[in-house]
C-alpha cells in the first residue's frame, strides 16, 4: 500500500513551493502510531498539536482536520496494512518574502498515511535496543 495524502482536504501529494512550512520551516508536525486503523492516544497528539500551534501563532480548523483524519484513516480500509503512521503537518501558508508573516495568515493541513515499512537494521534495534 502506498502511502495517502490530504492536502487541506484534497487528495494531492503536491504542495506549493512558496509554503512557508518548506522555505523556512514555519510549521510543525505529529506522527501518530496507527494499529489496524486505529491511531494510538490521537486524543493526546491532537491536544499536544493544539497546544504547540497556539505557541506558534499557527491557526488552523480542528473540525476540518478531524474529518480528515477519520476521512484518510476509512480511505481504502479493506487494503490497509496492520502497522501505519499517520502524520500530521500543519504549515503557515505563503504571506511575505522573508521570516516576518501576518498573523492572521492561514495554515495548510497535510496529512499521510504510510505503512510501516521496516528495514533490517530497524528490526534489529527493534529486537535489541539502541545505544545512545
Amino acid at each position: 500500500m502506498a502511502m495517502q495524502s490530504l492536502v487541506d482536504g484534497q487528495e494531492t501529494d503536491q504542495i506549493a513551493i512558496d509554503n512557508r512550512g518548506l522555505a523556512y520551516g514555519d510549521g510543525l508536525f505529529e506522527t501518530i502510531a496507527v494499529n489496524a486503523g486505529q491511531p494510538e492516544f490521537l486524543e493526546l497528539h491532537l491536544s499536544r498539536l493544539r497546544s504547540s500551534c497556539e505557541r506558534l501563532s499557527l491557526m488552523y480548523d480542528d473540525d476540518a482536520l478531524r474529518h480528515e483524519i477519520v476521512r484518510i484513516l476509512e480511505h481504502s480500509l479493506t487494503e490497509r496494512a496492520q502497522k501505519e503512521v499517520l502524520k500530521i503537518i500543519i504549515s503557515r501558508e505563503s504571506t511575505q518574502r522573508g521570516y516576518g508573516y501576518d498573523s492572521s495568515s492561514t495554515c495548510q493541513r497535510i496529512i499521510q498515511l504510510s505503512p510501516i515499512n521496516h528495514t533490517q537494521q530497524t528490526i534489529r534495534q527493534l529486537q535489541q535496543g539502541v545505544r545512545l
